[in-house]
């Protein structure tokens, strides 16, 4: 955790707050706004501080233009809300990227208010992902073993993938002040933009919310584009990667022998990365195929079936690797924008109808899935006499990172001009 000198005496931290509060939010805490202000003194960004004057002193530097902002200093005054919201403002100015809001790394709020002084109790939204939605879960069921695979951003050092390029995010938090774009990049790109944007009716039926003038701060805008929409789905419960998996992906299950393995089955089941965040390794399409050819009776490839008989050096690098990726995560198809037909990975719970859409500054794909209630509700009376007929809700819960093939590098971009991105490009309000 620190770097130390030839006497053993500690130089520097070897880490900042980010990659900190990432790989150790497992731990829990008494108090879950001690996630951040725990690990302050021992990050890169504020080691040496040792008072809220510097902190402060530290921001009114930044806003002069001074120097980057520290992060923000404790106040305990603050409810949880408020302290993530303070902490992911800075991580995003700090790294110019979105991948805060896919990792797993904030702990729940309280169930109840453990003294007098504690802030009113709040309902995190879903651009606040908690620790119970990471690979191993919280702290007390961790030895439970994998609960789901592994996140796609990697670590704040080391990305990935960049399916937005260098796009800088475009954020706003709160509402009705519109996000403003940052200063456009040239792009070379194809006049097949002006068909991507998508157009989805309002939901009926679905469960409403509070409107969010009544809970402004639970609002998150930001900027991005939709490639496609979710047309089926297939869940791989516990490593099984099913039969109806494996034929979506090209592999013809009534053959009785495997003489070639498609590309993008054994891309697909390993995120087409190895487990170093690099480009597989090319061996990968020899193990893929071993194992297909161990597949059980029922045409599933059972990833805890194959690692119990003893398999092949080859075959276990190959299974655990699909074990991190596709471990209670859902296989899906969608209709792309373009009238394409994309596919990959989603979290457990995507559905039917949900948008696999790129936010700028992000660097894999996510998941939305849009609310049914709109800017002033119902009612008529609700409404500014000025505000015009009721637009159809654009409010979306984020469910999560995705992996689709082909769409993880940039490619949404590459024939996309800077006026057609602009023409593509919309804000989706998360709640």
């Amino acid at each position: 955790m620190f770097q130390r000198h030839t006497n053993g005496t500690i130089h520097s931290p070897r880490q900042g707050l980010e990659s900190l509060i990432s790989s150790l939010s497992t731990f829990e805490t008494s108090d879950p706004r001690d996630t951040i202000y725990t690990l302050l003194n021992l990050a890169q960004e504020t080691f040496g501080l040792h008072s809220d004057d510097v902190t402060r002193r530290g921001w009114r530097q930044s806003e002069n233009g001074v120097s980057p902002p520290p992060p923000p200093f404790p106040d305990y005054s603050k409810n949880l809300l408020d302290v993530y919201t303070d902490f992911m403002k800075w991580c995003i100015q700090k790294s110019g990227s979105l991948d805060i809001l896919f990792r797993h790394w904030a702990l729940p709020e309280v169930k109840k208010k453990p003294n007098r002084f504690y802030p009113d109790l709040v309902e995190l939204p879903s651009w606040v992902t908690t620790v119970h939605k990471s690979a191993y879960g919280p702290q007390q069921k961790g030895f439970g073993g994998r609960k789901t695979g592994d996140s796609f951003v990697g670590s704040p050092e080391t990305r990935c993938y960049t399916a937005s390029l260098d796009l800088a995010p475009v954020v706003q938090w709160g509402r009705d002040v519109p996000p403003t774009m940052p200063p456009p990049r040239h792009f070379v790109l194809s006049k097949k933009a002006k068909h991507l944007r998508l157009h989805l009716p309002p939901k009926t039926g679905a469960r409403r919310m509070p409107r969010p003038e009544q809970t402004l701060s639970r609002l998150l805008t930001v900027k991005g584009f939709c490639i496609g929409k979710v047309s089926s789905q297939h869940p791989m419960s516990e490593g099984v990667i099913t039969k109806g998996v494996l034929a979506a992906l090209g592999h013809d299950t009534a053959q009785s022998k495997v003489e070639k393995v498609p590309d993008a089955l054994w891309r697909t089941l390993v995120a087409d990365r190895g487990p170093d965040g690099k480009a597989p390794p090319p061996w990968y399409y020899r193990a893929c195929m071993e194992c297909l050819v161990a597949k059980g009776n029922n045409g599933n490839l059972d990833t805890k079936r194959i690692l119990r008989r003893k398999p092949t050096k080859i075959q276990e690098d190959y299974v655990k690797r699909v074990q991190a990726v596709c471990w209670n995560r859902t296989f899906i198809e969608c209709d792309g924008v373009d009238r394409s037909e994309l596919f990959g990975l989603a979290p457990f719970d995507v559905k039917r109808g949900d948008l696999v859409c790129i936010l700028h500054g992000c660097s894999v794909p996510c998941i939305l899935r849009q609310t049914s209630y709109g800017s002033w509700g119902d009612a008529p009376e609700n409404r500014p006499r000025d505000s015009g007929p009721k637009e159809p809700s654009n409010f979306y819960h984020l469910i999560g990172e995705a992996f689709v093939l082909g769409q993880m590098d940039g490619e949404a971009l590459m024939d996309l001009s800077e006026d057609d991105l602009e023409r593509v490009s919309e804000n989706f309000r998360l709640v």
